[in-house]
């Protein structure tokens, strides 16, 4: 029995807001960290929504909590979890769809 090779598509997500940041595993934490003390400090937002998917799910959380370890008046307002479709493609070109973990996480300043 021979494995045909699959093609992994990337996980669909619509446009982000300009309160939103997808963390990936691809930069390095300091990225994020400074995106979001530019959203709390220099633009004035007051929530700030963290997502990541699949690997990043555990970067998401730690990044979460420096946040809030790090800057005052930084509180959770919610944490969600979600199971995202996949589709991948085989080589005979026919589908398959695989599950991945997510996690959504809504970051408040008072």
């Amino acid at each position: 029995m021979e494995e045909s090779s699959v093609k992994k598509t990337p996980a669909f997500h619509p446009p982000l807001k300009m309160n939103e940041i997808l963390v990936s595993r691809k930069k390095p934490r300091v990225v994020y960290l400074k995106r979001v003390h530019e959203l709390f400090f220099g633009l004035g937002q007051k929530e700030v929504i963290l997502q990541g998917i699949g690997a990043a799910v555990q970067m998401t959380v730690d990044l979460a909590l420096s946040v809030q370890e790090s800057y005052a008046g930084i509180t959770f307002e919610t944490v969600n979890t979600f199971t995202m479709p996949l589709r991948d493609i085989k080589e005979d070109g026919s589908d398959q769809v695989r599950f991945n973990s997510g996690i959504c996480i809504k970051l408040l300043k008072d």
